[in-house]
């Protein structure tokens, strides 16, 4: 019988004593764990040396290789040269000979498996010679070491720049003694504003050794494929976490052999040869030979239709003090010299990878959608007046983040469905389908001004038509267009607001042939008719310049103020508590829903915009659902019905700032009956 001791720096509760056949060899393998103490392993180590044929040493740092020169821990050192007898093996001979062919034999089983992909490792210098052959592959590497190493964020591109980091810095790792490795958090939220680190994050594939996930935070894997060395129950589970699209084990076992680590193995190998000296290459091919060794392609496929579908979704500051959310700037809020530089200086960085809105549910179909979301930096002012190309290019290098994060439909926020030709542009360029989400801004505007104009109690209902008068400021954009068209069909009266006449002349001419029992106005300056209206809704891009006088305003009117930056003023719904100014756009998902970063709302609360993209994506449509300045009613009336199906309604009503409770809204009222009653 062969004997093999196992001392590990692991835990002593996995310890083992279990013995099988091998090449008509009975094997004896005795794992004694050390708990990560050193001194104990050298003890033992040297207590059973003539007790056992090998002894093996997992968990210590592997020796690299790096033109003819071997890096090795000092610790290291002294353990595999502490015995006079017993050979005392780490896995290294067999890890550089065995991992290499593994993935060589998966490249030619699945020949498109690497190819054209980006491979990720987080700690590549223990594998150099899995990189070398990695290397004849059309594939690109990317290397966390120095983050992996030292906490330092930033990514190496090739094999020999890697060679170059680790010979630099190996006298400080040398110095460092073995220990228990702390987690290392590749989930940071920080990481992922670091141009240079976004790339290792965004890979295709990622290899690693099993010992390295007990050391990692891992970041989500959705969509990706990993490759471990050998899998073992716990390091499954954990890997499962994160969610990989699949999990490949290169692991060194056949029907008669049990799945060990390399290190295990090479004591194995080591023991069947009767010799001391070390293993060759050749040896080790040969046992892989005699054993009909086969990487076990022990494969965790998830099932596509469990799977989350991910859409996309971009937002920007609406302010230069929402600019100071950026987590590289929150430490400066408080400085107004730096603010009064950072509305334009912000505009020289890139889009990010914002935050994630999680949990999105159907209540009709169960099924569930995340959202993945991105920012650019520019306020209104400043991507209005900045050239349309540069947000162009910034809106579809996200979308092309959007894809490799797994997302199949990407949706456009605030004024980024504004600005140039409204997403048409960025629709052409962009490898994914784009939506500006207007539909159900337009659908929500009116949920929300029919709910308050009830509340209110001012205006009468006859079926489904209400006895009063509706304007719309702005009536001749995107969403002014389409609410104005769907309010003539419930509405006695309509006034349409906008600086263009011939477009307003068009859209009244539109209005009058379709909606025959709705009377029609139109007008540029909205003051003359202010007085009669007791619904108005606002959807400009006016940038926070008045668009009318609060004072003439109807006491008892409700205003939808759809547009951001807001159209009336916090200052200008103060001075008339007696009409009901509120925020429309904004809806609740369905589901347990868990927004990562601040869009400004809370809770389940997101914008319409937002929502529409979710609500594509639950329904599985993933296309150009609303885009330009042109949105077809019939889609909003569609919109409507999805939003209906899967659970997407009216949040509660929201004023500047905060939620407009019952008690506010009956408090306008009264103020409205006692100022009307004035009059």
């Amino acid at each position: 019988m062969k004997e093999i001791l196992n001392l590990s720096m692991g835990s002593s509760t996995e310890n083992f004593d279990e013995t099988f056949e091998l090449l008509g060899e009975k094997i004896r393998i005795k794992r004694l764990g050390v708990d990560f103490n050193f001194s104990l392993l050298k003890k033992l180590l040297l207590r059973h040396e003539h007790q056992f044929d090998v002894i093996s040493v997992t968990g210590l740092p592997s020796p690299v290789s790096i033109n003819g020169k071997t890096y090795e821990h000092h610790q290291v050192k002294e353990v595999m040269g502490l015995t006079e007898v017993t050979p005392v093996v780490d896995g290294r001979h067999v890890r550089d000979t065995y991992m290499p062919w593994a993935i060589n034999f998966l490249n030619s089983q699945y020949p498109e498996l690497f190819r054209g992909k980006s491979v990720g490792f987080f700690l590549g210098s223990s594998q150099l010679q899995t990189i070398r052959e990695l290397e004849s592959i059309d594939c690109q590497l990317e290397f966390a070491d120095p983050f992996f190493l030292l906490k330092a964020p930033y990514l190496i591109k090739n094999r020999t720049a890697l060679e170059k980091f680790f010979a630099f810095n190996f006298p400080i790792l040398n110095k460092r003694r073995i220990r228990k490795f702390r987690n290392r958090d590749f989930t940071h939220p920080s990481l992922k504003y670091i141009p240079s680190f976004k790339a290792f994050l965004g890979c295709d594939i990622y290899i690693l050794n099993n010992s390295q996930v007990h050391y990692l935070k891992l970041p989500e894997l959705i969509g990706k494929i990993v490759i471990v060395d050998y899998l073992t129950d716990d390091v499954l589970e954990k890997l499962k976490e994160a969610s990989p699209k699949a999990i490949l084990s290169c692991a060194i076992a056949n029907k008669d052999l049990p799945i060990y680590g390399t290190s295990l193995m090479e004591g194995i190998f080591q023991a069947l040869k009767d010799e001391p000296t070390p293993l060759t290459q050749v040896e080790i091919l040969e046992f892989i030979e005699d054993l009909n060794i086969r990487p076990q392609q022990e494969t965790f496929e998830q099932d596509s239709q469990t799977q989350p579908s991910k859409f996309g979704f971009v937002v920007h500051p609406l302010s230069v003090d929402h600019l100071f959310k950026h987590p590289l700037l929150k430490s400066l809020r408080r400085f107004d010299s730096v603010k009064n530089l950072s509305e334009k200086a912000m505009g020289t960085l890139p889009g990010f990878h914002y935050g994630r809105v999680k949990g999105i549910k159907s209540k009709a179909t169960g099924k569930e959608v995340i959202g993945e979301i991105y920012a650019i930096s520019e306020t209104p002012k400043m991507m209005m007046s900045v050239p349309k190309e540069k947000i162009y290019k910034k809106l579809v290098c996200l979308t092309k983040q959007a894809k490799v994060n797994g997302c199949k439909l990407f949706g456009l926020g605030a004024y980024t469905k504004i600005v140039g030709d409204a997403g048409v542009t960025i629709n052409e360029r962009s490898p994914l389908p784009v939506t500006t989400g207007n539909s159900l801004s337009a659908a929500s505007t009116l949920w929300a001004a029919s709910y308050a104009i009830d509340k209110m109690g001012f205006v009468k209902k006859e079926g489904d038509v209400y006895k009063g008068c509706a304007m719309v400021v702005g009536a001749t954009g995107s969403i002014g267009k389409v609410s104005s068209m769907l309010l003539s069909k419930g509405w006695e009266k309509i006034i349409l607001i906008a600086p263009r006449p011939y477009k307003l002349i068009d859209l009244a001419d539109k209005i009058k042939s379709e909606y025959k029992n709705c009377e029609v106005i139109y007008a540029t300056d909205p003051t003359g008719y202010l007085p009669e209206a007791d619904l108005i809704i606002t959807t400009t891009s006016a940038q926070g310049r008045k668009i009318l006088d609060i004072e003439k305003v109807r006491p008892g009117c409700v205003i939808c103020d759809v547009s951001r930056p807001f159209d009336i003023s916090a200052e200008d719904a103060a001075k008339r508590p007696d009409v009901l100014v509120m925020a429309s756009g904004e809806v609740e998902l369905p589901g347990e829903v868990e927004v990562t970063c601040d869009i400004g709302l809370e809770g389940q609360v997101v914008y319409a915009c937002l929502a529409e993209t979710a609500l594509l994506a639950l329904e599985g449509r993933y296309e150009t659902f609303s885009l330009s300045r042109d949105i077809s009613y019939k889609k909003v009336i569609e919109i409507d019905r999805l939003a209906r199906k899967h659970g997407v309604k009216l949040s509660a009503i929201m004023g500047h700032s905060s939620e407009i409770t019952s008690e506010e809204i009956d408090l306008a009222r009264e103020k409205a009956i006692k100022k009307r009653n004035d009059v």
